[in-house]
């Protein structure tokens, strides 16, 4: 009867057989072992996990089973006590089914051994939602591995920032780490420039050394120099996370709106995280950029020269073409596209700063006021902060003192 019941319900012959022997080595009851198992599928399919998840659950903990209704509930409900919704709990479920064997005392202990090294409860509660193994790790383990990253260069505050962001790197033992940074310098790279690049993206220890040479040779095939590729990683590595599918897509979609290939390898070069945006992320950049009143060429014109500017707040773009466009400086963002960096408050200040001067900005001379500031200071003795406190931007200052406004 249960075999049967089982094989309807989705398990294949040997899935059924390592639930069943686990459970039988309890010596329960074939009806009480039927009872369980229905019992248990039919709540959480009650909670909307599929048959699928079901399975990988109790082939995974296949002990979980022997647990009490009562309790398999009272651990969902304190999960969601805690602060997890259903999205939460069915990956937790999934990642880590032996929680529904550990008792609540256990693991408000092991939360409680996590904020004594330093996190806080709220960012374990996030850190058990990315890598809910953690629950199962022994906190003198951790302790070791803690001390073990720290001996290879990094400080105490940068293993917890690194694991708040990457509690996967719990897991990872330290010969793979270390095998992860020797097969990084047979690459090119030094140690330093590798223990910088795990402080920004501690994933790159998990990656196999194959499947990194693999997406350098792939980027190198794409028309990059290796060098190139080097110094991309090291500034922006989680490159190394992306598919090379993923990123083929990504170039793909480009060309289709227009870009030149040469442009394309350009952009990638200067702002690696091109490669993170999604395509209708994009397409809604043109859009918003359109309505501004920039055509399709402008557009693309703008975002080769400075492919960050698909990451610009649009409010931030609108504001600085409008108060540009007041001062008969419309075509800058167009023609030299990274004066947009600029913030709004330094350039209104320098622009009253010149008015004050008697100097009139135009398109002949506009970029006197985007000089560094390094070289502003010595030329007129101010930076920026000093003429921001004189003249600090407001949109209702664009009609009064000086400052002459033109149609738009």
């Amino acid at each position: 009867m249960i075999s049967e019941y089982m094989m309807e319900f989705g398990y294949t012959s040997e899935e059924v057989d390592i639930v069943l022997d686990s459970l039988k080595h309890r010596k329960y009851r074939d009806d009480m072992i039927y009872k369980k198992i229905k019992d248990f599928n039919d709540y959480f399919l009650g909670l909307g996990f599929s048959i699928e998840d079901i399975i990988k659950i109790s082939v995974k903990c296949p002990y979980i089973y022997s647990n009490s209704m009562d309790g398999i509930i009272n651990k969902s409900n304190y999960l969601f006590e805690i602060g997890y919704n259903i999205s939460d709990l069915r990956k937790i479920a999934i990642g880590f089914p032996s929680i529904y064997v550990l008792g609540v005392d256990t693991v408000n202990c092991r939360i409680r051994e996590f904020i004594n090294l330093g996190f806080s409860k709220t960012k374990i509660i996030q850190m058990i939602r990315l890598h809910p193994n953690i629950l199962g790790y022994d906190i003198i383990l951790i302790k070791n591995h803690i001390n073990n990253i720290m001996k290879l260069g990094y400080s105490y505050e940068e293993v917890m920032k690194m694991t708040k962001n990457n509690p996967q790197l719990f897991g990872l033992g330290i010969d793979t780490i270390v095998n992860r940074i020797d097969g990084f310098i047979r690459l090119g790279y030094s140690y330093n420039d590798i223990i910088k690049m795990g402080l920004k993206h501690s994933q790159i220890y998990g990656y196999t050394n194959e499947d990194i040479e693999c997406k350098i040779n792939f980027l190198v095939g794409l028309g990059f120099s290796y060098n190139d590729v080097i110094n991309m990683t090291k500034k922006f590595s989680v490159i190394f996370s992306y598919s090379i599918i993923s990123m083929n897509e990504k170039i793909n979609n480009l060309l289709n709106l227009g870009y030149k290939k040469e442009d394309i390898l350009l952009m990638i070069k200067i702002h690696s995280q091109i490669l993170s945006y999604s395509i209708d992320s994009i397409l809604k950049r043109f859009d918003d950029l359109s309505l501004l009143g920039y055509s399709h060429d402008e557009i693309i014109n703008m975002t080769v020269k400075l492919p960050s500017l698909f990451g610009f707040s649009i409010d931030n773009i609108r504001v600085k073409k409008e108060f540009y466009d007041s001062i008969g400086l419309g075509d800058v963002l167009v023609i030299d596209s990274k004066q947009i960096i600029q913030s709004i408050d330094v350039s209104y200040a320098r622009y009253r700063f010149y008015q004050k001067m008697g100097i009139n900005i135009s398109m002949n001379n506009y970029k006197r006021l985007f000089i560094g500031q390094i070289e502003f200071k010595k030329k007129y003795g101010k930076d920026n902060k000093q003429l921001v406190e004189l003249y600090g931007y407001d949109t209702s200052k664009l009609n009064n003192d000086n400052i002459k406004i033109r149609n738009i």
